[in-house]
């Protein structure tokens, strides 16, 4: 009976093993969202911020989980530990900015241009972060 048990035990362990492998490396390498074929919603870094700053939950309702397209003066660009561009955009003068990590990092651009980015905004911190940016300058 035990050893009935442990074989049950060992083939549901290998089943559930398998479908976390095929999740992993098959099933979200080809199922993953790309921002350059969804509609974005457009607006500038400021009035971004002040959506989030007004009224967290509101802009979250609106902005959470969608293609955002966003433009605004870039106040630094850096890499973060995954060695992926990241840029952060909007007026030295706010409180909270637009941070953005870029998934293509082919077009450049230096401290102070204006650009705009589409990218998939997940949520407030002490800044707006957004995901997977594309620059469409």
């Amino acid at each position: 009976m035990v050893k009935k048990l442990l074989i049950i035990g060992v083939i549901f362990a290998m089943l559930i093993a398998a479908a976390a492998y095929y999740y992993v490396f098959i099933y979200s390498v080809k199922h993953h969202r790309d921002v350059n074929n969804e509609s974005a919603i457009s607006i500038t870094s400021t009035d971004l911020t002040k959506a989030f700053l007004d009224n967290e939950q509101a802009a979250n309702q609106k902005y959470l989980n969608q293609a955002i397209q966003v433009t605004g003066a870039v106040l630094d660009i850096t890499y973060d530990q995954s060695h992926q561009k990241t840029v952060l955009i909007g007026s030295e003068t706010e409180i909270s900015n637009v941070f953005i990590t870029l998934k293509d990092t082919s077009v450049s651009f230096k401290i102070g241009d204006t650009i705009l980015v589409k990218a998939i905004c997940n949520g407030f911190l002490s800044d707006i972060v957004l995901v997977d940016g594309v620059v469409k300058h």
